[in-house]
């Protein structure tokens, strides 16, 4: 595996080609895109648990963790600024002056001819990606001294963030090419880690090497429109003015959402070792697949809901809010009913250690009710960010994050590791209840009600 990768032509990635997609296809094609985006996420982590020791287990899916916090980062920081920027009927995000002696140009009409402003953005999420890839193979070479295995997966998780910033990027310009992206990323990873595993090589390190060759085919389509962007000179007023406006409340919102959300995941991994995270990371795995459709359905809609609020057009907002609604429900039944029929049948297949079982059936029954609370949440997120309403989202997380971190530790200092996700549901309800609020709130929301 080492000698492929060594010998892979990554200059001629370039030559692989896939069908430009129709515009009547397009929205099948990206559900398509992320369930199999998806499905190859699941199968790597579901492979490995089967395969590796609950510490190596447990240690990958805090890698994951810091990966998710990286995405949420970009997400916060750059895509959300870039799409209100990009979206605008002018370039809004500038000052007054820069404003006029811009001309007024519209990102949305001709993105190509802002490449000095999208610039800057990617010069931040390559920044972003650079520390979380660190702090990944720092954590990594602290509990494996594994210098292969801790530069292979911060490679291959600061090429995965890249990645992810490509997608936020084009899915404001060309969206064939971000399904083009993901169906590379998904098909070489199932392919290599199905053929590993049938050869019986499937370790951790081996893992960590799928993860990067996948990571670096998939950044193909992207390559050729980077490398026009970085030949740009850098223009700092749209980043600067949309790191004010939206980054700012957004950035504080996703450290209080990842001390809602993943705190217990650092505390166990700390205080109590990768080993007895092993069980909690396993019923989050069996949930992943909701997580990562999601943010995909999240990413998807979050432009059209933008376009409608531009364009006031409220009831299109009101549809397109509640198909976001009706899909992450019926997501979230359709998983729970797949777990519940492999554990009557076949539990093995989901926890493989006997002696431990009892502990991950708890994990599963807590952290469903978490999913579940995440499935209904999903779509006011989706709507607060597309309506700009980044400060008081923050001012929602800051109050979930709150009574989450102190329970969190209450309940792991009283009952042990899984005890711990009780105080991560109490965070749920919080941040839920507040988020129904602020929706109510907004103009047309609260028309809607007034009218009813």
């Amino acid at each position: 595996m080492q000698v492929l990768l060594m010998k892979l032509p990554f200059m001629k990635l370039s030559l692989i080609k896939l069908p430009l997609i129709k515009a009547p296809l397009m929205k099948y094609q990206q559900l398509a895109a992320n369930v199999l985006l998806a499905l190859a996420s699941f199968l790597v982590a579901y492979l490995l648990l089967q395969e590796a020791s609950p510490a190596d287990y447990g240690s990958f899916t805090f890698v994951l963790v810091l990966q998710a916090l990286g995405m949420a980062l970009i997400n916060a920081l750059v895509a959300s600024p870039l799409l209100i920027l990009m979206n605008s009927g002018t370039a809004s995000a500038l000052s007054g002056n820069d404003q006029r002696r811009s001309g007024g140009q519209a990102f949305a009409s001709r993105p190509d001819g802002n490449f000095g402003a999208i610039k800057g953005f990617l010069v931040l999420a390559l920044t972003i990606a650079s520390v979380i890839a660190l702090v990944q193979g720092a954590y990594l070479w602290f509990v494996s001294a594994d210098i292969w295995l801790s530069c292979s997966m911060a490679l291959a998780g600061w090429l995965q963030l890249l990645r992810w910033y490509c997608r936020c990027e084009w899915q404001n310009r060309q969206v064939s090419l971000l399904v083009r992206s993901d169906f590379l990323f998904s098909g070489v990873l199932m392919v290599s880690v199905l053929v590993v595993w049938g050869s019986n090589w499937l370790s951790l390190p081996v893992i960590a090497l799928l993860l990067l060759l996948s990571a670096m085919v998939a950044l193909q389509p992207f390559i050729r429109g980077m490398l026009n962007v970085l030949r740009a000179s850098t223009d700092w007023r749209a980043t600067k003015s949309g790191f004010s406006r939206q980054g700012k409340p957004a950035l504080f919102g996703v450290l209080t959402v990842e001390a809602t959300a993943n705190f217990h995941s650092y505390v166990l991994v700390l205080l109590s070792g990768g080993a007895a995270f092993a069980p909690i990371a396993a019923a989050m795995l069996f949930f992943r697949p909701l997580a990562v459709v999601f943010g995909s359905l999240q990413q998807s809609e979050r432009p059209l809901l933008v376009k409608a609020l531009s364009s006031e057009q409220f009831e299109l907002v009101r549809q397109l809010s509640k198909q976001l609604q009706w899909v992450a429900i019926w997501a979230f039944v359709a998983n729970v009913v797949v777990l519940v029929v492999v554990d009557r049948w076949l539990p093995q297949w989901l926890w493989p250690d006997v002696s431990s079982r009892m502990l991950f059936i708890n994990a599963m029954l807590l952290w469903s009710l978490i999913a579940l609370l995440r499935a209904l949440r999903s779509p006011a997120t989706a709507l607060l960010q597309a309506a700009d309403q980044f400060s008081p989202l923050a001012r929602a997380t800051y109050a979930s994050a709150l009574f989450t971190v102190p329970l969190v530790l209450l309940c792991w200092w009283l009952g042990g590791p899984i005890a711990s996700l009780w105080g991560v549901l109490a965070g749920e309800v919080v941040l839920g209840v507040w988020l129904v609020v602020l929706v109510r709130r907004l103009p047309f929301c609260a028309a809607g009600v007034a009218k009813d």
